[in-house]
């Protein structure tokens, strides 16, 4: 990702750097191949996109770990970004591949089902996490689903750049089976 930029504040930014810093981070993310997105919620409200953060992190650790095994260095390779609910707390949205291709345990690819890893996983990382299944997220209540428009996805997942807010997490940020330097 060459024009994939750290920013976490975008307030200095003038209306037509916004625009075309959001064009970019939208081209970034329609340049991997992300199968499936997800939206995950918390028990309380948080605020904080340092907690926010940290959970995530924890989170991947974990989906790592229990999709390659605890001894394994790879990574679930993701982008998540932090959003704002009416109510001024956060939620994640995170973009994830098609792990399967990548596990090489025959015990682990056995039966391997990726939404229950992914809500044990968020299940296990904090005391704060809700139940992805028990969120009402859509009209169809479906917290996991199939990308087939990665476009307007990412459009969906960046409209927080229109308020000069940059909800990516960069600290989290897994696109090459290890953490963006």
């Amino acid at each position: 990702m060459s024009t994939l930029k750290k920013e976490r504040d975008l307030s200095y930014m003038s209306e037509a750097q916004l625009m075309k810093f959001r064009q970019e981070t939208v081209s970034d993310i329609c340049s991997y191949q992300w199968q499936y997105f997800f939206t995950l919620t918390f028990n309380n409200k948080i605020e904080s996109r340092d907690k926010v953060e940290a959970i995530v992190g924890k989170f991947i650790n974990v989906l790592s770990a229990m999709v390659f095994g605890s001894r394994s260095k790879k990574r679930v390779n993701c982008y998540s970004v932090a959003e704002h609910h009416k109510s001024g707390g956060l939620h994640v949205h995170l973009l994830i591949e098609d792990v399967r291709s990548r596990i090489t345990n025959e015990n682990i690819l056995k039966d391997f089902n990726l939404p229950e890893k992914v809500h044990e996983a968020w299940m296990r990382c904090s005391s704060n996490t809700t139940s992805p299944s028990k969120a009402k997220l859509t009209i169809e209540n479906r917290w996991f689903e199939k990308i087939y428009d990665i476009d307007r996805l990412a459009n969906y997942i960046t409209k927080e750049m229109e308020e000069k807010i940059n909800p990516v997490l960069y600290q989290q940020l897994t696109l090459k089976g290890r953490r963006f330097q």
